[in-house]
Protein backbone atom coordinates (compact mmCIF):
# COMPACT_ATOMS: atom_id res chain seq x y z
CA UNK A 1 0.00 0.00 0.00
CA UNK A 2 1.19 3.30 -0.94
CA UNK A 3 1.88 5.85 2.07
CA UNK A 4 -0.72 8.60 0.66
CA UNK A 5 -3.32 5.28 0.18
CA UNK A 6 -2.22 4.66 4.09
CA UNK A 7 -3.01 8.27 4.96
CA UNK A 8 -5.97 8.99 2.95
CA UNK A 9 -7.65 5.37 4.39
CA UNK A 10 -6.39 6.46 8.42
CA UNK A 11 -7.95 10.32 7.88
CA UNK A 12 -11.61 8.77 6.31
CA UNK A 13 -11.46 6.49 8.93
CA UNK A 14 -10.83 8.78 11.77
CA UNK A 15 -13.39 11.31 10.13
CA UNK A 16 -16.29 8.75 10.15
CA UNK A 17 -15.19 7.92 13.56
CA UNK A 18 -15.99 11.36 15.25
CA UNK A 19 -18.87 12.39 12.79
CA UNK A 20 -20.45 9.39 14.40
CA UNK A 21 -20.45 9.93 18.01
CA UNK A 22 -22.99 7.56 18.36
CA UNK A 23 -21.45 5.11 16.15
CA UNK A 24 -21.47 1.48 18.02
CA UNK A 25 -18.26 -0.77 17.45
CA UNK A 26 -19.33 -3.52 19.83
CA UNK A 27 -22.57 -5.13 18.54
CA UNK A 28 -23.35 -8.16 17.35
CA UNK A 29 -23.16 -9.51 14.27
CA UNK A 30 -26.69 -9.69 12.45
CA UNK A 31 -28.74 -11.52 12.76
CA UNK A 32 -28.36 -11.93 16.64
CA UNK A 33 -31.37 -14.48 16.47
CA UNK A 34 -33.90 -16.52 13.43
CA UNK A 35 -35.37 -13.95 10.98
CA UNK A 36 -39.17 -14.45 10.53
CA UNK A 37 -40.34 -13.37 7.53
CA UNK A 38 -44.12 -13.03 7.46
CA UNK A 39 -45.70 -13.49 4.60
CA UNK A 40 -49.07 -11.60 4.63
CA UNK A 41 -51.05 -14.53 2.36
CA UNK A 42 -52.08 -18.51 3.03
CA UNK A 43 -49.28 -20.48 1.62
CA UNK A 44 -49.61 -21.60 -2.10
CA UNK A 45 -50.01 -18.18 -3.72
CA UNK A 46 -47.64 -16.38 -5.72
CA UNK A 47 -46.72 -14.07 -2.44
CA UNK A 48 -45.82 -16.66 -0.82
CA UNK A 49 -43.86 -19.11 -3.16
CA UNK A 50 -41.79 -15.79 -4.45
CA UNK A 51 -41.09 -15.36 -0.47
CA UNK A 52 -40.20 -18.72 0.07
CA UNK A 53 -37.91 -18.54 -2.50
CA UNK A 54 -36.11 -15.66 -1.49
CA UNK A 55 -35.62 -16.99 2.42
CA UNK A 56 -34.48 -20.52 0.94
CA UNK A 57 -31.34 -17.57 -0.71
CA UNK A 58 -31.16 -15.39 2.32
CA UNK A 59 -30.32 -18.42 4.94
CA UNK A 60 -27.42 -19.01 2.89
CA UNK A 61 -25.42 -15.34 4.17
CA UNK A 62 -27.71 -15.00 7.53
CA UNK A 63 -29.05 -18.60 8.59
CA UNK A 64 -31.65 -18.99 10.31
CA UNK A 65 -34.95 -17.65 8.97
CA UNK A 66 -38.33 -18.90 8.42
CA UNK A 67 -41.59 -18.44 7.07
CA UNK A 68 -44.89 -17.31 9.05
CA UNK A 69 -47.96 -17.26 7.19
CA UNK A 70 -50.48 -14.86 8.51
CA UNK A 71 -52.98 -14.46 6.14
CA UNK A 72 -56.35 -12.17 5.82
CA UNK A 73 -57.78 -9.08 4.90
CA UNK A 74 -56.12 -9.03 1.78
CA UNK A 75 -52.78 -8.90 3.46
CA UNK A 76 -53.54 -6.36 6.23
CA UNK A 77 -53.75 -8.69 9.31
CA UNK A 78 -50.04 -9.99 8.53
CA UNK A 79 -48.99 -6.24 7.55
CA UNK A 80 -50.76 -5.07 10.82
CA UNK A 81 -49.08 -7.78 13.00
CA UNK A 82 -45.62 -6.28 11.58
CA UNK A 83 -46.67 -2.86 12.08
CA UNK A 84 -46.60 -3.12 15.66
CA UNK A 85 -43.69 -5.82 16.01
CA UNK A 86 -40.53 -3.99 17.63
CA UNK A 87 -38.52 -3.22 14.70
CA UNK A 88 -35.21 -5.00 15.38
CA UNK A 89 -34.41 -6.03 12.17
CA UNK A 90 -35.79 -9.90 12.84
CA UNK A 91 -39.18 -9.28 11.73
CA UNK A 92 -39.92 -8.69 8.05
CA UNK A 93 -42.94 -8.07 6.17
CA UNK A 94 -42.98 -9.50 3.00
CA UNK A 95 -45.30 -6.88 1.32
CA UNK A 96 -46.44 -6.03 -1.58
CA UNK A 97 -48.97 -3.64 -3.82
CA UNK A 98 -51.95 -5.29 -2.07
CA UNK A 99 -51.15 -4.56 1.42
CA UNK A 100 -48.85 -1.44 1.48
CA UNK A 101 -50.96 0.65 -1.36
CA UNK A 102 -53.74 -0.53 -2.06
CA UNK A 103 -56.12 -1.63 1.39
CA UNK A 104 -54.63 0.80 3.18
CA UNK A 105 -56.32 3.30 0.52
CA UNK A 106 -59.63 1.39 0.85
CA UNK A 107 -60.18 1.13 4.40
CA UNK A 108 -61.43 4.42 6.36
CA UNK A 109 -59.30 3.53 9.61
CA UNK A 110 -55.94 0.77 8.23
CA UNK A 111 -54.43 -0.58 11.40
CA UNK A 112 -51.55 1.05 9.64
CA UNK A 113 -49.59 3.57 7.98
CA UNK A 114 -47.22 2.23 5.19
CA UNK A 115 -45.12 5.18 4.90
CA UNK A 116 -44.60 5.83 8.69
CA UNK A 117 -44.85 2.13 9.97
CA UNK A 118 -42.61 0.25 7.15
CA UNK A 119 -39.30 0.98 5.68
CA UNK A 120 -38.30 -0.40 2.32
CA UNK A 121 -35.47 -2.68 1.94
CA UNK A 122 -35.81 -3.93 -1.75
CA UNK A 123 -37.39 -4.80 -4.44
CA UNK A 124 -37.49 -8.57 -4.83
CA UNK A 125 -39.53 -9.59 -7.97
CA UNK A 126 -42.65 -8.55 -10.26
CA UNK A 127 -44.98 -9.97 -11.38
CA UNK A 128 -47.83 -9.71 -13.37
CA UNK A 129 -51.99 -11.11 -13.95
CA UNK A 130 -53.26 -13.30 -16.89
CA UNK A 131 -56.36 -14.39 -18.33
CA UNK A 132 -56.79 -17.76 -18.30
CA UNK A 133 -60.12 -19.95 -18.97
CA UNK A 134 -61.31 -22.87 -18.70
CA UNK A 135 -61.21 -25.47 -21.73
CA UNK A 136 -64.72 -25.64 -21.92
CA UNK A 137 -65.00 -22.14 -22.77
CA UNK A 138 -65.68 -21.36 -26.58
CA UNK A 139 -62.44 -18.78 -26.98
CA UNK A 140 -59.04 -18.76 -27.89
CA UNK A 141 -58.26 -15.17 -28.45
CA UNK A 142 -58.75 -12.12 -26.03
CA UNK A 143 -61.14 -11.11 -28.63
CA UNK A 144 -63.20 -14.28 -28.55
CA UNK A 145 -63.40 -14.04 -24.72
CA UNK A 146 -64.49 -10.54 -24.51
CA UNK A 147 -67.22 -11.54 -27.14
CA UNK A 148 -68.55 -14.86 -25.36
CA UNK A 149 -68.31 -12.45 -21.84
CA UNK A 150 -70.54 -10.35 -23.14
CA UNK A 151 -73.51 -12.59 -24.46
CA UNK A 152 -72.85 -14.83 -21.14
CA UNK A 153 -72.21 -12.61 -18.16
CA UNK A 154 -74.11 -14.49 -15.56
CA UNK A 155 -72.46 -17.60 -16.64
CA UNK A 156 -68.86 -16.38 -15.73
CA UNK A 157 -66.76 -15.47 -12.87
CA UNK A 158 -63.13 -15.26 -11.48
CA UNK A 159 -60.95 -15.86 -8.85
CA UNK A 160 -59.08 -13.41 -7.08
CA UNK A 161 -56.32 -13.73 -3.75
CA UNK A 162 -59.23 -11.46 -2.40
CA UNK A 163 -60.98 -8.45 -1.48
CA UNK A 164 -58.93 -5.38 -2.31
CA UNK A 165 -55.90 -6.97 -3.81
CA UNK A 166 -54.36 -6.92 -7.24
CA UNK A 167 -55.63 -9.25 -8.60
CA UNK A 168 -59.20 -8.54 -7.30
CA UNK A 169 -59.28 -4.82 -8.84
CA UNK A 170 -57.67 -6.66 -12.02
CA UNK A 171 -60.56 -8.54 -12.05
CA UNK A 172 -63.18 -5.68 -11.72
CA UNK A 173 -62.04 -3.68 -14.15
CA UNK A 174 -61.99 -6.38 -16.54
CA UNK A 175 -65.77 -6.50 -16.31
CA UNK A 176 -66.02 -2.80 -16.98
Amino acid sequence: MRRRDFITTGAALLAARFASPTAAFAQDAYPSGQIRLVVPYPPGGVVDVVGRGWGDRIKQSLGGIYVDNIAGGGGTIGAAMIARTKADGHNLLFGETSCLIISPALMKNPPYDPTKDFTPVSMIATTSTSIVVHPSVPAKTLKEFLTYARENQAKLSYGSAGVGTVTHLAGELFKQ
